[in-house]
């Protein structure tokens, strides 16, 4: 599948998203942080690779040390999912009146959050960065696509699926997150403005 069609999927998932409760929203909220748990040996092997991997680049004097501290799931794990929850026990950040304003008699003007669409995010080697970020998206009814470093590409790639397919069968709508892995990608989406209505660079 393209870009392209991916951002497209990315788009129709957005819509259904805004249609969503705060409860069906919660729900596959959850549903990411016990597939997280379960699949929890999974996640760090591949996490492992990507700091095997690492470690030698940094031998190689081709990476910094300090990557490897934020590329490594290990410690954090449970941090990680513990966020996810915590994210998820927050109000419903739609539908608040954010202010009023009254432009003549009998005629108010509102402002009323609502989801932003569709919001690509592009940021460093940290695994537990994209559990956040796709975390915030889905409370706040946003599809996603996550450009996260080339070190962590195993990492991401184990995240992005265990989350998507497990939001999924919780009644989240195919297609709301999406692992971009290439530079190539990025420039791809630069170019969507029709699907992508935000692009976040991030650290």
């Amino acid at each position: 599948m393209t870009i392209a069609e991916q951002a497209a999927g990315a788009r129709r998932a957005a819509r259904i998203l805004a249609t969503q409760s705060h409860d069906q929203r919660s729900a596959a909220m959850e549903a990411m942080a016990q597939a997280l748990e379960a699949q929890q040996d999974a996640v760090l092997r591949a996490n492992c690779e990507d700091v095997q991997n690492a470690k030698r680049a940094v031998d190689g004097g081709e990476l910094d040390a300090p990557l490897l501290k934020r590329l490594d799931l290990a410690g954090k794990y449970d941090d990680v999912v513990s966020m996810i929850r915590s994210v998820a026990r927050q109000a419903d950040p739609l539908g608040k009146t954010e202010c009023a304003t009254e432009l003549a008699d009998q005629l108010d003007l509102f402002r009323v959050s609502v989801p932003i669409g569709v919001i690509g995010v592009i940021f460093e080697s940290r695994p537990d960065a994209l559990v956040q970020i796709a975390a915030l998206c889905l409370k706040s009814g946003n599809a996603v696509l996550l450009k996260g470093g080339r070190e962590a590409i195993e990492s991401n790639r184990a995240l992005a699926t265990v989350m998507h397919d497990a939001a999924v069968a919780a009644g989240a709508p195919e297609g709301w997150l999406v692992l971009l892995e290439t530079r190539e990608d990025v420039s791809a989406i630069l170019g969507l403005d029709r699907d992508i209505d935000l692009i976040i660079p991030r650290g």
